[in-house]
């Protein structure tokens, strides 16, 4: 479920482990007590993304697992001493607390069962009691200190530590966006507050680490959503100054690119099918590679590109600019392929030099990001599919591909990159 299902509701997983605790005949306190080694070990992952993920399950969805799983059992008067007793029988593991606090810099033990005494659930409902709690930590501040003359070198660690106490600060951000996501529109003078909001989400490792958090807590739905409509409501720009057309070309360049991205990481199935009729859900389930998923070529038919359109495009590219005003985004990106595809049959014909053939894939590498993804998607189609017969004049289309994956700034960046 961690790597495979992170936005799962968790109650297949419950009823799963309830079923092997019944057979195997192992007590709750030995299940949590499993459950958490196994999280300790995926923290100790190499993968980055991997381990965001099981810092998300272990400290925002493994308290709501074991919860689940007490329903399931229903448990008696005494059952939630069972939690206590898991995290003593953890308390045995002491290397792997000792190597996992070491990686995450923080008492990960501390975490962990504070996580199990959320104030929400009030003294009654806890899982863990605030005085099992105070027993837990007070018996491994105990080891720790322990372990100090025996120190574990942190350096052995340096390349891979993460601070984990950032998921709990991305838990709280992810709801403040979704937060500020509701009270914004696409009016045109939101343009540029909706721009600096999702730059500081997507840089660095931000969005991996925010991605993370909202599959765990649930509100990546809603994020999802968010993101949906803006993309839709900056399809199209008509009658607005040249700076306001570029904002509005950003941000549907900027949350197409985001939208990607999660689909990429958790499947086009995070798209809610009540949004199907907005272009990107069907770009993305008509067009999209995923995982053993490469879509056919006549699926980019039915996206509706329009011919003149194409050759509209091509003549902005030949001169060197892409127009911003008076154009529906949505339509360029059903038909930017298209465009790809005339590129590559001037070049076999002899029509395109390979000056001209540089500058244009440069063009179209480097103005908007949605449109490398989209060419890049019919050119792994078309790999897959095509069967038009090779020629000697036509580049290869891994070379092609190749040109719009290793994206480097040339001479023209400074000028192309206009928009962000």
């Amino acid at each position: 479920d961690v790597l495979l299902q992170p936005t799962s509701d968790l109650s297949q997983l419950a009823g799963q482990l309830v079923v092997i605790m019944n057979i195997r005949g192992v007590s709750l306190s030995s299940l949590i007590c499993e459950m958490t080694l196994c999280c300790l070990l995926g923290m100790n992952d190499n993968d980055r993304v991997e381990v965001l993920r099981w810092y998300a399950f272990t400290f925002l969805k493994l308290h709501r697992l074991v919860e689940r799983i007490l329903i399931e059992v229903k448990p008696g008067a005494t059952s939630e001493s069972e939690v206590y007793h898991g995290f003593v029988q953890l308390l045995k593991y002491t290397s792997l607390l000792d190597t996992t606090d070491a990686k995450c810099k923080a008492n990960t033990f501390d975490l962990i069962v504070k996580s199990f005494i959320a104030e929400k659930r009030g003294e009654a409902n806890a899982l863990v009691t605030n005085n099992e709690y105070k027993q837990l930590l007070t018996a491994r501040v105990q080891q720790i200190e322990a372990r100090q003359p025996l120190d574990i070198k942190v350096s052995q660690y340096a390349e891979n530590q993460q601070d984990v106490t950032m998921i709990f600060k991305a838990d709280t951000t992810v709801k403040t966006i979704i937060q500020t996501f509701q009270n914004r529109t696409t009016e045109q003078h939101e343009f540029e507050n909706l721009l600096s909001v999702m730059y500081h989400i997507v840089k660095g490792s931000s969005f991996d680490l925010l991605l993370s958090a909202a599959a765990a807590n649930g509100s990546l739905p809603a994020l999802v959503n968010k993101l949906l409509i803006f993309n839709m409501g900056c399809q199209e720009s008509s009658g607005e100054s040249n700076k306001v057309a570029q904002n509005r070309a950003a941000l549907f360049d900027m949350t197409f690119l985001m939208l990607v991205y999660i689909c990429q990481v958790y499947s086009t199935s995070i798209l809610h099918s009540g949004e199907q009729n907005g272009f990107f859900p069907r770009w993305a389930r008509l067009c999209m590679p995923e995982p053993g998923d490469v879509k056919p070529l006549q699926a980019f038919k039915k996206l509706g590109g329009q011919e003149s359109l194409v050759d509209g495009l091509l003549q902005q590219l030949i001169q060197g600019d892409i127009r911003t005003q008076v154009i529906k985004w949505n339509h360029v990106c059903s038909s930017v392929h298209d465009v790809m595809k005339e590129i590559l049959l001037g070049v076999e014909m002899g029509t395109i030099n390979t000056d001209s053939y540089n500058r244009l894939t440069h063009q179209l590498s480097n103005k908007l990001c949605c449109f490398p993804i989209c060419i890049g998607s019919w050119l792994i189609s078309n790999a897959h599919f095509g069967d038009d017969p090779t020629s000697e004049k036509r580049p290869s289309i891994e070379s092609v591909l190749d040109r719009f994956i290793n994206i480097s700034g040339g001479e023209d960046t400074a000028d192309n990159s206009l928009y962000y």
